[in-house]
């Protein structure tokens, strides 16, 4: 009877064993498959590590299911895009410096301040106040300092003294325009003989509907989280100077942090970085978003995550390169995309193997029009560029064409510039409008293109006829006179018409607006380029 009573209790025992093992088992199984795509997985122990006579271990329980979970960024495209018109306005007036002694004089000394006009019409949301109260600040600020300049170096010119170089300019570059954001990278540059002028980049950020600003508190959930994220990415594309960390860690905790906000990322000290994956950081309310055409741009590391096939899951899309056997030129271009990676050969393509990398800065682009995708790959050799576009929507990507330059303002796929070379008035880059076509090749949409130069400086008085700067129509016959400060505003490459403007010397105002005709070669308005113009050479 005691041996039955015995038999028993181990066969009681033993049942108790297994059930606790299971159990154990069971909750690690489930905590496994409960991960979100941006977690690590928990790594399963062997079940030897697993006391079987103890009590669970409190970090092996479940979440609480009160807590919220980790966000993703969710792709929608039901936001509407918001048209932004650009301009800009550039004041200068130039001289030649007779205590130079220059036969003949090549340079002209100058006082030059530039900055852009943004307007919209939309009426659905606050944009267009937005920026009309940001264009009145800047032009008043930067039509003070212009003046100031302008009288000191009128003042040097009538007493025949040595005069000074001075230009500065304020550009507006819009990143994000939409019925939910609208962000601006904002940027100030310039030359001084006078005085050092350091380049400066801030973003600003403001809620589409309510016009307020966008703060970092809106955006970061955690910041001691964010800030050693953007230490790391930033070391991961080499952006790791002492300074510039400890900057962004400063700024982080004190809130003042420059950022600009795109559809995939934050933009910091004009790197993007993105926030895929990192739903415990960011608030993703604000990314994801998307009109039904717009350009995403893939960063200094070349990488994208993305629903490409609108499966509701994010796909990985990235580019490398690999070089020949001197190290200098691209040998093979590697896309991977969708979980695949499709190799091409440089000497496939047109000058692909003279060019050195991927273009890092102005970087390439994904854009999206009519739900379809094309990837358009930059690469840069010194001073040339390449764009390569590809057709990333059937079974693997399929090349469409080449460009040698690289596309600037790719907010909207159907508007963006592509600078491109004109001799005219000696090598100078224009800027070109462009937009991508229904196949995904680039078509031209104007043939002029359109510059602000440098300083040229009349010889002799030149005619030509008005022509009014918005639709670039000719007017009534004029002359430029002789001793004037012109600068060049565009080219039109079919008729050969070089479109200038007049600058007056003591105002910022009553400037004039001329058309010359040319031979598309080396005349001007009848002359030879340098017995027109002073300056021709550097106008670039």
């Amino acid at each position: 009877m005691k041996k039955i009573i015995a038999v028993l209790l181990c066969m009681a025992t033993v049942c108790t064993c297994v059930a606790c093992s299971s159990t154990k088992e069971t909750t690690r199984k489930t905590r496994k498959t409960k991960k979100t795509k941006d977690t690590t997985d928990v790594t399963e122990t062997d079940d030897t590590d697993v006391p079987t006579d103890s009590e669970s271990d409190p970090s092996e329980t479940e979440t609480d299911p009160t807590e919220p979970e980790k966000q993703d960024m969710v792709i929608t495209h039901d936001l509407s895009a918001v048209e932004i018109n650009k301009t800009k306005s550039v004041m200068m007036y130039s001289a030649v410096d007779t205590t130079k002694n220059e036969e003949p004089p090549y340079r002209l000394s100058r006082v030059e301040v530039g900055y852009d006009i943004l307007t919209s019409s939309d009426s659905a949301t606050k944009i267009g106040s937005i920026l009309d109260e940001y264009t009145y600040h800047v032009g008043e600020a930067r039509t003070a300092a212009y003046q100031k300049k302008l009288d000191e170096f009128n003042e040097l010119v009538g007493a025949g003294s040595e005069l000074f170089d001075y230009w500065f300019f304020e550009s507006c570059e819009v990143i994000r325009s939409d019925s939910q954001i609208l962000s601006m990278k904002i940027g100030t540059y310039g030359y001084s003989t006078q005085e050092d002028i350091e380049p400066k980049t801030i973003y600003e950020s403001y809620d589409a509907m309510s016009g307020a600003p966008i703060t970092l508190d809106d955006v970061v959930l955690d910041k001691g989280a964010f800030a050693l994220y953007v230490e790391e990415y930033f070391r991961s594309v080499g952006a790791d100077k002492y300074d510039t960390i400890a900057n962004i860690h400063d700024q982080i905790n004190d809130g003042s942090l420059s950022f600009g906000m795109t559809y995939d990322g934050i933009w910091i000290n004009e790197i993007k970085v993105p926030v895929a994956g990192h739903g415990d950081i960011f608030n993703m309310t604000y990314f994801g978003s998307t009109p039904k055409n717009y350009t995403l741009h893939m960063g200094w590391k070349n990488e994208l995550l993305w629903d490409f096939d609108g499966d509701g899951s994010l796909d990985e899309l990235s580019l490398s390169t690999e070089k020949d056997s001197n190290g200098y030129s691209v040998e093979t271009l590697k896309i991977s995309y969708m979980g695949k990676e499709y190799s091409y050969n440089a000497s496939d393509f047109e000058e692909m193997n003279d060019m050195e990398e991927l273009d890092g800065y102005y970087g390439s682009h994904v854009m999206c029009l009519d739900g379809k995708y094309y990837l358009l790959i930059s690469m840069r050799q010194e001073e040339n560029s390449a764009t390569y576009t590809f057709d990333i929507n059937g079974a693997e990507p399929k090349f469409i064409e080449v460009f040698f330059s690289t596309p600037e303002n790719t907010l909207d796929p159907e508007h963006f510039q592509l600078s491109l070379r004109t001799d005219i008035i000696g090598t100078i880059f224009m800027n070109y409008d462009f937009a991508l076509a229904e196949d995904g090749h680039i078509k031209q949409l104007s043939s002029i293109g359109k510059i602000h130069s440098g300083p040229l400086y009349s010889i002799m008085p030149l005619p030509g006829k008005e022509f009014n700067p918005v639709t670039w129509e000719l007017g009534a016959e004029t002359e430029i006179p002789s001793s004037a400060t012109v600068e060049i505003l565009g080219y039109d490459n079919k008729s050969g018409i070089l479109f200038v403007r007049v600058h007056p010397k003591y105002t910022s105002t009553d400037t004039m607006d001329i058309a010359l005709e040319t031979d598309k070669q080396s005349q001007i308005a009848g002359q030879d380029r340098d017995s027109a113009f002073i300056g021709i050479n550097y106008a670039g």
